[in-house]
């Protein structure tokens, strides 16, 4: 008896052990089980896989799943595998059946719990959904393949009674075929050529086979297409699987005439798959450009007069190409030197709606340059162009001349045939006002004497003026005489700027002077003339410069005016006199007011000493000009006593910190006085 007994459980393990073996050709890859603790199994290339752990003997009371379609493959050269046709089209109808346990006491399956569900080669689910009903207990879901990568895939279905207790799973495996591979070399896709070009298309094709040993990946067909044409194409003997054509869209017996746009190309390579073959289709577009780019400088607007930093802004659009602008062929020419766009480069800003801006400083030019060519030159994509667009700028970047105390002048005119020239005498051109290092009340009257310069050399036939800006001609007061009222910016040793602090103090506007009304008396008699210019020769030299306002005003004679003649953009002759608080051409005030000093020094009111004033002048292209300081004893005749510097010869201060202030003549300060050159004047 007792060894009947031993004899007995070899037995039933045995038989245990062969209900636990679940994977077999008919299943395919992984284990499957009537409960949902059976394993998966391990996929492999080289063969189906090998069998998962199919867990405990299935419970009795279970559903009873079948999957009845796709069915199982475990090889792909003996069994029918799923493939993605020739169309790119790649499904499947996974139909599973699901039917109650027979055993006593199960009940019905609760078919809200069927479930179809798709896993990649790693096991990961795809996409799981709940079983359609066929009928006769049958339950189906598509899932659609053609994203899911080639290889081994698994089909899941999986089901509960209505008691929710006794869950039940099937899984089968098999392959999925993409086609072969197909690598593309040329034309890149998007990328884009001219109009008729002959396009070189080259791409490789090779077997991708589901295992090692797997005959029906061979590659059998490849073909090319181009805008719906079959292009011929050969195989490389060198390097086989290697494909290429050249393809001429100029081609009238194959393409339409003036062919641009979207161009479709389809490479497609089919397997030796059986009974359904597979195939890959590489399908993407290029684009035909007929057109270039549109180039247009938007600003500033061409012969524009410009100083200093300059924005140029245009827009590079390849709209009817539509391949785009290629930035690396985006250039600005400024003169002869170009500029290549680079988003590195602080100079380019590329804004929306293919609007780009070019920063350029243009004091790098030499001043004897007036005139600048700009081109903006931009090519597409598909290499069309370039494409350009031209202007011209004119260059100011000379500082205005600006001085408190000028050097006396002559007015000079000629003969309406030319001949003889006629000479004023000596005066000074801003009349009775404050010279330097001199003593004065309270009350003062400044004006400043303003001439523009501008790029360029005098042997030019054309000189181009931005003119003084009327708006930006000041006179600055520092009341604290040990404090410097200019300096030097840029570190040359020159002072080029008043102190910012001064700034902030009240400041007087100089206006231009105007020039009409009679003459009344003669100018005082001034000495010291300059020599007149050798071609010259003046008769008489006592021609009298004409009063001004009318009769009122004694101690101006004369106002000159630049006249830029044919070589100007101004709208009129420029004042060179400025003065402040200017009122109407025939009134006391035509020459300028006086100001109150001591409402500016540095105890508010009354402080006597001396102060340091200096002019500035602006022309409307940005260009700064300022003049030497004018050096005044303040002697308010309002606060008793005078200061020591209205007393005795005190040294008067600098006014300048470390830097050497500006001449008070246009060629610098010529002690045999001839700084400044004949101002000419049509009397």
């Amino acid at each position: 008896m007792r060894w009947c007994w031993v004899l007995g459980l070899i037995a039933f393990l045995c038989a245990c052990s062969a209900d636990r073996k679940t994977f077999g050709p008919a299943d395919g890859l992984g284990g499957s089980s009537q409960t949902a603790k059976g394993g998966a199994g391990n996929a492999g290339k080289s063969s189906g896989g090998t069998s998962g752990g199919a867990g405990p003997t299935a419970d009795a009371l279970a559903p009873v799943i079948e999957i009845t379609s796709p069915r199982a493959v475990s090889d792909p050269a003996t069994g029918d595998v799923l493939v993605v046709d020739s169309a790119g089209v790649g499904s499947v109808d996974v139909v599973c059946k699901v039917t109650p346990s027979t055993a006593r006491g199960a009940v019905v399956v609760d078919v809200s719990t069927i479930k179809i569900a798709l896993l990649d080669m790693s096991g990961t689910v795809v996409r799981e959904v709940a079983g359609a009903a066929l009928g006769s207990n049958q339950y189906k879901a598509n899932f659609v393949l053609t994203t899911v990568p080639a290889g081994v895939i698994r089909f899941r279905c999986s089901a509960s009674d209505t008691a929710r207790q006794h869950p039940a799973t099937k899984t089968i495996a098999t392959f999925l075929d993409h086609g072969p591979t197909i690598t593309v070399t040329s034309p890149a896709p998007d990328s884009a050529y001219p109009r008729a070009s002959v396009v070189h298309f080259e791409f490789a094709v090779a077997p991708a086979p589901l295992t090692d040993t797997d005959p029906g990946a061979d590659v059998t067909t490849v073909t090319l297409t181009a805008n719906g044409v079959a292009i011929d194409i050969s195989e490389d003997p060198k390097r086989p699987g290697v494909y290429s054509a050249e393809v001429d869209f100029s081609d009238t017996s194959q393409f339409p005439a003036g062919l641009t746009g979207t161009i479709s190309v389809a490479i497609d390579a089919t397997d030796s798959r059986t009974p359904v073959s597979a195939t890959q289709t590489k399908a993407y577009t290029i684009l035909l450009d007929g057109s270039s780019p549109v180039v247009t400088i938007k600003s500033p607007a061409s012969n524009s007069l410009l100083g200093g930093q300059v924005q140029l802004t245009f827009t590079a659009i390849d709209e009817k190409g539509g391949s785009g602008v290629d930035l690396s062929n985006l250039v600005v020419t400024l003169g002869t030197t170009e500029y290549v766009y680079d988003p590195k480069d602080p100079a380019w800003t590329m804004m929306a709606n293919g609007t780009f801006t070019f920063a350029f400083d243009s004091t790098k030019f030499d001043g004897s340059v007036s005139q600048v060519t700009v081109v903006v030159r931009a090519s597409d994509l598909a290499g069309n162009g370039p494409a350009s667009a031209q202007m011209f700028l004119y260059l100011d970047n000379a500082a205005p001349f600006v001085t408190l105390t000028p050097f006396n002048m002559r007015a000079i005119t000629h003969s309406t045939d030319g001949k003889e020239t006629y000479c004023s005498i000596v005066f000074d051109p801003l009349g009775d006002t404050m010279p330097d290092a001199s003593v004065g009340g309270r009350f003062m009257r400044f004006r400043a004497f303003g001439w523009d310069f501008t790029n360029g050399v005098p042997s030019q036939d054309n000189l181009y003026y931005s003119g003084i800006d009327k708006a930006h001609v000041k006179l600055y007061l520092q009341p604290d005489s040990s404090q410097p009222i200019i300096l030097d910016t840029n570190g040359d040793g020159a002072c080029d700027a008043v102190v910012p602090e001064v700034k902030l103090l009240p400041s007087l506007d100089l206006l231009p002077v105007p020039s009409t009304g009679a003459p009344d008396n003669n100018p005082p008699d001034l000495t010291s003339p300059p020599a007149v210019p050798s071609q010259y020769t003046c008769k008489p030299q006592t021609m009298v410069p004409p009063k001004l306002c009318a009769g009122h005003v004694s101690e101006l004679t004369y106002v000159i005016r630049q006249n830029y003649g044919t070589q100007r953009n101004q709208s009129s002759n420029d004042a060179a006199i400025y003065a402040g608080s200017v009122g109407a051409a025939d009134s006391l005030s035509c020459t300028g007011e006086q100001w109150d000093v001591a409402s500016v020094t540095k105890d508010g009111v009354g402080a006597d000493g001396w102060v340091c004033l200096v002019a500035e002048a602006i022309d409307t292209a940005g260009n700064i000009g300022i003049s030497a300081p004018l050096r005044v004893c303040l002697d308010d005749e309002t606060v008793p006593g005078s200061p020591p510097c209205a007393l005795s010869s005190i040294a008067p201060p600098a006014c300048t910190q470390a830097c050497t202030p500006p001449k008070r003549g246009f060629h610098g300060d010529d002690a045999q006085g001839n700084p400044l050159p004949f101002i000419l004047e049509y009397l």
